[in-house]
Protein backbone atom coordinates (compact mmCIF):
# COMPACT_ATOMS: atom_id res chain seq x y z
CA UNK A 1 0.00 0.00 0.00
CA UNK A 2 1.00 3.62 -0.48
CA UNK A 3 1.99 5.76 2.48
CA UNK A 4 -0.53 8.48 1.60
CA UNK A 5 -3.32 6.00 1.68
CA UNK A 6 -2.47 4.96 5.23
CA UNK A 7 -2.40 8.54 6.54
CA UNK A 8 -5.66 9.41 4.86
CA UNK A 9 -7.23 6.23 6.10
CA UNK A 10 -5.99 6.97 9.63
CA UNK A 11 -7.39 10.49 9.52
CA UNK A 12 -10.71 9.19 8.22
CA UNK A 13 -10.79 6.72 11.12
CA UNK A 14 -9.98 9.53 13.58
CA UNK A 15 -12.58 11.77 12.13
CA UNK A 16 -15.03 9.00 12.50
CA UNK A 17 -14.41 9.15 16.25
CA UNK A 18 -15.29 12.82 16.53
CA UNK A 19 -17.54 13.10 13.57
CA UNK A 20 -16.58 16.71 12.83
CA UNK A 21 -12.76 16.87 12.85
CA UNK A 22 -12.58 18.39 16.35
CA UNK A 23 -9.96 15.91 17.49
CA UNK A 24 -7.63 16.82 14.62
CA UNK A 25 -8.02 20.51 15.40
CA UNK A 26 -7.26 20.01 19.06
CA UNK A 27 -4.11 18.03 18.28
CA UNK A 28 -2.85 20.69 15.90
CA UNK A 29 -3.48 23.39 18.52
CA UNK A 30 -1.63 21.44 21.30
CA UNK A 31 1.86 22.81 22.16
CA UNK A 32 4.69 22.12 24.66
CA UNK A 33 3.56 25.06 26.81
CA UNK A 34 0.43 23.11 27.64
CA UNK A 35 2.42 20.42 29.55
CA UNK A 36 4.46 22.81 31.77
CA UNK A 37 3.65 22.89 35.48
CA UNK A 38 2.07 26.02 36.71
CA UNK A 39 4.67 28.47 38.12
CA UNK A 40 3.52 28.21 41.75
CA UNK A 41 3.69 24.41 41.67
CA UNK A 42 7.21 24.55 40.22
CA UNK A 43 8.38 26.93 42.96
CA UNK A 44 6.96 24.67 45.69
CA UNK A 45 8.66 21.62 44.25
CA UNK A 46 11.98 23.51 44.19
CA UNK A 47 11.69 25.12 47.65
CA UNK A 48 10.78 21.98 49.63
CA UNK A 49 14.08 20.09 48.97
CA UNK A 50 15.99 23.31 49.59
CA UNK A 51 14.30 23.76 52.95
CA UNK A 52 15.01 20.15 53.91
CA UNK A 53 18.69 20.50 53.00
CA UNK A 54 18.94 23.79 54.86
CA UNK A 55 17.34 22.28 57.96
CA UNK A 56 19.71 19.30 57.88
CA UNK A 57 22.72 21.61 57.51
CA UNK A 58 21.49 23.76 60.39
CA UNK A 59 21.08 20.69 62.63
CA UNK A 60 24.54 19.41 61.68
CA UNK A 61 26.07 22.82 62.36
CA UNK A 62 24.27 23.02 65.69
CA UNK A 63 25.54 19.58 66.71
CA UNK A 64 29.08 20.53 65.68
CA UNK A 65 28.97 23.81 67.60
CA UNK A 66 27.55 22.12 70.71
CA UNK A 67 30.17 19.34 70.56
CA UNK A 68 32.93 21.90 70.15
CA UNK A 69 31.56 23.90 73.09
CA UNK A 70 31.37 20.79 75.32
CA UNK A 71 34.90 19.67 74.42
CA UNK A 72 36.34 23.15 74.88
CA UNK A 73 34.52 23.58 78.21
CA UNK A 74 35.84 20.25 79.50
CA UNK A 75 39.38 21.08 78.41
CA UNK A 76 39.20 24.41 80.20
CA UNK A 77 37.74 22.78 83.32
CA UNK A 78 40.38 20.03 83.26
CA UNK A 79 43.13 22.64 83.02
CA UNK A 80 41.64 24.59 85.93
CA UNK A 81 41.44 21.45 88.05
CA UNK A 82 44.98 20.49 87.14
CA UNK A 83 46.22 23.93 88.18
CA UNK A 84 44.17 23.83 91.38
CA UNK A 85 45.73 20.54 92.54
CA UNK A 86 49.21 21.43 91.30
CA UNK A 87 49.05 24.53 93.48
CA UNK A 88 48.54 22.54 96.69
CA UNK A 89 50.77 19.53 96.05
CA UNK A 90 53.84 19.84 98.22
CA UNK A 91 56.40 18.48 95.79
CA UNK A 92 55.33 18.06 92.20
CA UNK A 93 58.31 15.81 91.36
CA UNK A 94 57.92 13.41 94.27
CA UNK A 95 56.50 9.95 93.60
CA UNK A 96 55.99 9.52 97.33
CA UNK A 97 57.32 10.96 100.54
CA UNK A 98 57.55 7.63 102.38
CA UNK A 99 60.41 5.16 102.19
CA UNK A 100 58.53 2.21 100.81
CA UNK A 101 61.10 -0.37 99.83
CA UNK A 102 60.66 -4.09 99.65
CA UNK A 103 61.08 -4.59 103.37
CA UNK A 104 57.29 -4.37 103.77
CA UNK A 105 57.05 -7.86 102.26
CA UNK A 106 60.23 -9.30 103.72
CA UNK A 107 59.73 -11.58 106.76
CA UNK A 108 61.35 -10.49 109.99
CA UNK A 109 64.42 -12.32 111.20
CA UNK A 110 64.20 -14.55 114.27
CA UNK A 111 64.28 -12.35 117.37
CA UNK A 112 66.25 -13.04 120.51
CA UNK A 113 64.49 -13.59 123.84
CA UNK A 114 65.42 -10.11 125.05
CA UNK A 115 64.08 -8.55 121.84
CA UNK A 116 60.82 -10.47 122.23
CA UNK A 117 60.47 -9.13 125.78
CA UNK A 118 61.05 -5.61 124.49
CA UNK A 119 58.15 -6.06 122.06
CA UNK A 120 55.94 -7.03 125.01
CA UNK A 121 54.61 -10.05 123.12
CA UNK A 122 53.79 -8.10 119.95
CA UNK A 123 56.26 -9.29 117.31
CA UNK A 124 56.14 -7.35 114.03
CA UNK A 125 55.36 -9.35 110.90
CA UNK A 126 57.55 -7.20 108.68
CA UNK A 127 60.86 -5.38 108.93
CA UNK A 128 60.46 -1.59 108.92
CA UNK A 129 63.45 0.58 108.12
CA UNK A 130 63.84 4.08 109.56
CA UNK A 131 61.97 6.80 107.69
CA UNK A 132 63.30 10.19 106.72
CA UNK A 133 60.90 12.46 108.60
CA UNK A 134 62.06 15.52 106.68
CA UNK A 135 60.37 14.10 103.57
CA UNK A 136 56.95 13.42 105.06
CA UNK A 137 56.81 16.82 106.76
CA UNK A 138 55.91 18.33 103.38
CA UNK A 139 52.65 16.40 103.27
CA UNK A 140 51.99 16.85 106.96
CA UNK A 141 52.19 20.64 106.56
CA UNK A 142 50.03 20.52 103.43
CA UNK A 143 47.28 18.53 105.16
CA UNK A 144 47.33 20.76 108.23
CA UNK A 145 47.29 23.96 106.18
CA UNK A 146 44.47 22.71 103.96
CA UNK A 147 42.48 21.60 107.00
CA UNK A 148 42.70 25.12 108.40
CA UNK A 149 41.20 26.53 105.18
CA UNK A 150 38.81 23.68 104.38
CA UNK A 151 37.45 21.83 107.44
CA UNK A 152 36.25 18.88 105.31
CA UNK A 153 39.83 17.79 104.54
CA UNK A 154 40.25 14.25 105.89
CA UNK A 155 43.81 13.71 104.70
CA UNK A 156 45.83 13.03 101.57
CA UNK A 157 46.20 9.86 99.47
CA UNK A 158 49.04 8.63 97.29
CA UNK A 159 48.72 5.34 95.39
CA UNK A 160 52.27 4.53 94.40
CA UNK A 161 52.93 3.02 91.01
CA UNK A 162 50.12 4.95 89.33
CA UNK A 163 52.35 7.81 88.24
CA UNK A 164 53.00 7.43 84.52
CA UNK A 165 52.74 9.43 81.28
CA UNK A 166 49.11 9.72 80.30
CA UNK A 167 47.86 8.75 83.77
CA UNK A 168 46.32 11.82 85.34
CA UNK A 169 46.03 15.18 83.65
CA UNK A 170 49.51 16.12 84.87
CA UNK A 171 51.08 12.66 85.10
CA UNK A 172 50.79 12.49 88.87
CA UNK A 173 48.52 9.46 89.10
CA UNK A 174 46.57 9.17 92.36
CA UNK A 175 47.94 11.99 94.49
CA UNK A 176 45.06 14.01 95.96
CA UNK A 177 43.57 15.46 99.11
CA UNK A 178 40.81 13.38 100.68
CA UNK A 179 37.59 15.17 101.60
CA UNK A 180 34.77 14.02 103.89
CA UNK A 181 31.32 15.55 103.75
CA UNK A 182 28.10 15.12 105.66
CA UNK A 183 26.95 12.63 102.99
CA UNK A 184 28.42 10.74 100.05
CA UNK A 185 26.94 13.03 97.40
CA UNK A 186 28.36 16.52 97.86
CA UNK A 187 31.95 15.73 96.83
CA UNK A 188 30.78 13.76 93.81
CA UNK A 189 30.29 17.15 92.17
CA UNK A 190 32.50 19.56 94.16
CA UNK A 191 36.25 20.00 94.41
CA UNK A 192 38.21 20.46 97.64
CA UNK A 193 37.39 24.20 97.59
CA UNK A 194 33.65 23.52 97.48
CA UNK A 195 33.34 24.65 93.86
CA UNK A 196 31.20 22.69 91.44
CA UNK A 197 33.37 20.36 89.36
CA UNK A 198 32.58 17.53 86.98
CA UNK A 199 35.48 15.50 88.40
CA UNK A 200 34.35 16.01 92.00
CA UNK A 201 36.88 15.06 94.68
CA UNK A 202 38.48 12.03 96.25
CA UNK A 203 36.41 11.60 99.42
CA UNK A 204 36.07 9.35 102.44
CA UNK A 205 32.76 7.74 103.41
CA UNK A 206 30.74 10.07 105.62
CA UNK A 207 30.25 7.31 108.23
CA UNK A 208 33.97 7.10 109.05
CA UNK A 209 35.49 8.58 112.18
CA UNK A 210 37.60 11.70 111.63
CA UNK A 211 40.15 9.94 113.80
CA UNK A 212 41.67 7.70 111.14
CA UNK A 213 43.09 5.27 113.69
CA UNK A 214 39.59 4.26 114.78
CA UNK A 215 38.51 3.04 111.32
CA UNK A 216 38.89 -0.63 110.47
CA UNK A 217 37.81 -0.14 106.86
CA UNK A 218 38.66 3.31 105.52
CA UNK A 219 36.37 3.61 102.50
CA UNK A 220 37.45 6.14 99.84
CA UNK A 221 35.65 7.03 96.60
CA UNK A 222 36.71 8.77 93.40
CA UNK A 223 35.47 9.23 89.85
CA UNK A 224 36.93 7.24 86.94
CA UNK A 225 37.61 10.26 84.73
CA UNK A 226 38.28 9.82 81.03
CA UNK A 227 41.06 12.42 81.14
CA UNK A 228 43.06 10.18 83.48
CA UNK A 229 42.46 12.09 86.71
CA UNK A 230 41.02 11.06 90.08
CA UNK A 231 40.75 7.22 90.33
CA UNK A 232 41.16 6.57 86.59
CA UNK A 233 44.59 5.08 87.34
CA UNK A 234 42.90 2.16 89.13
CA UNK A 235 41.22 1.10 85.88
CA UNK A 236 44.43 1.58 83.89
CA UNK A 237 46.43 -0.55 86.34
CA UNK A 238 43.71 -3.20 86.77
CA UNK A 239 43.42 -3.81 83.04
CA UNK A 240 47.15 -4.26 82.45
CA UNK A 241 48.26 -7.85 81.77
CA UNK A 242 51.12 -7.47 84.28
CA UNK A 243 48.99 -6.04 87.10
CA UNK A 244 50.11 -8.79 89.52
CA UNK A 245 53.76 -7.95 88.99
CA UNK A 246 53.07 -4.25 89.40
CA UNK A 247 51.05 -4.89 92.56
CA UNK A 248 54.12 -6.27 94.31
CA UNK A 249 55.72 -2.82 94.46
CA UNK A 250 52.57 -0.69 94.82
CA UNK A 251 51.15 0.60 98.06
CA UNK A 252 48.62 3.11 99.36
CA UNK A 253 49.69 5.94 101.64
CA UNK A 254 47.21 8.01 103.60
CA UNK A 255 48.49 11.18 105.27
CA UNK A 256 46.39 12.55 108.10
CA UNK A 257 47.06 15.46 110.45
CA UNK A 258 48.69 13.07 112.92
CA UNK A 259 50.53 10.34 110.99
CA UNK A 260 51.15 8.48 107.74
CA UNK A 261 49.39 5.14 107.26
CA UNK A 262 50.97 2.75 104.76
CA UNK A 263 48.96 -0.08 103.17
CA UNK A 264 50.14 -3.08 101.19
CA UNK A 265 47.85 -4.17 98.34
CA UNK A 266 45.57 -6.89 99.68
CA UNK A 267 42.84 -7.47 97.11
CA UNK A 268 41.42 -6.12 93.84
CA UNK A 269 38.32 -7.08 91.87
CA UNK A 270 35.26 -5.87 89.96
CA UNK A 271 31.91 -6.18 91.69
CA UNK A 272 28.26 -5.26 91.41
CA UNK A 273 26.88 -7.53 94.11
CA UNK A 274 29.22 -7.43 97.12
CA UNK A 275 28.75 -5.16 100.11
CA UNK A 276 32.32 -3.84 99.89
CA UNK A 277 31.28 -0.46 101.33
CA UNK A 278 30.75 -1.87 104.80
CA UNK A 279 32.46 0.27 107.45
CA UNK A 280 30.77 -0.96 110.63
CA UNK A 281 31.03 -4.53 111.95
CA UNK A 282 29.13 -6.32 114.72
CA UNK A 283 32.17 -8.08 116.15
CA UNK A 284 35.57 -9.53 115.22
CA UNK A 285 34.00 -12.58 113.59
CA UNK A 286 31.87 -10.36 111.36
CA UNK A 287 34.97 -8.43 110.38
CA UNK A 288 36.96 -11.59 109.67
CA UNK A 289 34.15 -12.89 107.46
CA UNK A 290 34.35 -9.65 105.50
CA UNK A 291 38.13 -10.00 105.08
CA UNK A 292 37.76 -13.61 103.93
CA UNK A 293 35.27 -12.55 101.27
CA UNK A 294 37.59 -9.74 100.17
CA UNK A 295 40.47 -12.21 99.86
CA UNK A 296 38.35 -14.73 97.94
CA UNK A 297 37.25 -12.20 95.35
CA UNK A 298 40.72 -10.90 94.61
CA UNK A 299 42.24 -11.29 91.15
CA UNK A 300 45.73 -10.75 92.60
CA UNK A 301 47.90 -13.81 92.94
CA UNK A 302 49.55 -12.69 96.18
CA UNK A 303 48.60 -14.06 99.58
CA UNK A 304 48.62 -11.51 102.37
CA UNK A 305 48.36 -12.45 106.07
CA UNK A 306 45.62 -10.77 108.11
CA UNK A 307 43.77 -11.09 111.40
CA UNK A 308 40.84 -9.58 113.27
CA UNK A 309 43.19 -6.78 114.34
CA UNK A 310 44.19 -5.89 110.78
CA UNK A 311 42.97 -2.59 109.41
CA UNK A 312 42.32 -1.94 105.75
CA UNK A 313 41.53 0.84 103.32
CA UNK A 314 39.19 0.40 100.34
CA UNK A 315 39.34 2.43 97.13
CA UNK A 316 36.22 2.43 94.93
CA UNK A 317 35.51 3.78 91.45
CA UNK A 318 33.09 3.08 88.59
CA UNK A 319 34.03 0.73 85.76
CA UNK A 320 32.10 2.99 83.35
CA UNK A 321 30.48 -0.02 81.67
CA UNK A 322 27.20 1.22 80.19
CA UNK A 323 25.59 -2.22 80.38
CA UNK A 324 26.31 -2.49 84.11
CA UNK A 325 26.21 0.89 85.79
CA UNK A 326 26.39 -0.65 89.27
CA UNK A 327 29.75 -2.35 88.68
CA UNK A 328 32.80 -0.97 90.51
CA UNK A 329 36.55 -1.43 90.61
CA UNK A 330 37.47 -2.19 94.22
CA UNK A 331 41.00 -2.16 95.65
CA UNK A 332 41.82 -3.05 99.27
CA UNK A 333 45.04 -2.30 101.09
CA UNK A 334 46.03 -3.78 104.45
CA UNK A 335 47.77 -1.53 106.96
CA UNK A 336 51.45 -2.40 107.43
CA UNK A 337 53.02 0.72 108.84
CA UNK A 338 52.05 3.78 110.89
CA UNK A 339 54.52 6.66 110.95
CA UNK A 340 53.75 9.34 113.57
CA UNK A 341 54.95 12.83 112.71
CA UNK A 342 56.45 13.24 116.15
Amino acid sequence: MEKGYINKQHMRNSDSLTGDGTFISSVEAFSSADIKARPEEERIKTIIPLLIRSAMMAVALGVFCYSFFVIASRMIEDKRMQDAYAAIRPNIDAVSEVNRPNQLREPSRMLTLLEMLDFDGEIPDYIVDPVDYNDIMWYKNTVQNLSAQYPDVYGWIIFTGTKAPGVGTDGRGIDYPIMQGEDNFYYLEHDYRGREARAGSIFADFSLSRNHEENYNTLIYGHNMGNGSMFRAIKLWYEKPNRNTLAESMQIEIYTKDAVYVYELFSAYRSDDFNFDKTQFKDSEDYLAYLREVEKRSVLGKKVPYSAQSKICTLVTCTNVAANKNERFVVHGIQRQVIPYE
